[in-house]
């Protein structure tokens, strides 16, 4: 990123927001999403990461949002799948967000893509957070 321009913007939440995860299966998740927001991310782009925190429903979701070429409206229901390479894809070999998908699932969460093409892909996974012994 920092060869390339590319700033990664994020900012820490305010709040601890714990989960029962793999912490090595959880930084895969997030090498291979920011390195896919990075692949498909303009020089001297931007790329963001927010968390947020949904207490009603006990959860946090992680979003890595990039503003570069998207992701064609035919392919949006199919990158998920092992060895799906879109129109236009870059190098790879089209596991990267199969596993991220199969890693989430088995941790009881969610995983979803949004996207405009040639505009932005906003890639998020949810998780359970686990409550505290203050009930907070």
């Amino acid at each position: 990123a920092q060869a390339r321009g590319v700033d990664i913007k994020f900012e820490e939440p305010d709040i601890i927001l714990p989960d029962m995860a793999d912490k090595s299966k959880i930084k895969q998740v997030m090498v291979n999403l920011l390195d896919n927001a990075l692949k498909y991310s303009d020089d001297n782009a931007v790329i963001e990461v927010n968390i947020f925190h949904n207490k009603a429903e006990n959860a946090a979701t992680v979003e890595v949002k990039d503003f570069g070429k998207g992701i064609r409206p035919e392919d949006i229901d199919s990158v998920k799948k092992k060895f799906y390479k879109g129109k236009g894809a870059k190098s790879g070999s089209g596991i990267g967000l199969a596993l991220v998908n199969e890693i989430i699932k088995l941790h009881g969460g969610s995983f979803d893509i949004e996207s405009e093409y040639k505009s932005y892909t906003s890639m998020k996974f949810t998780l359970k957070t686990v409550r505290t012994m203050k009930g907070k």
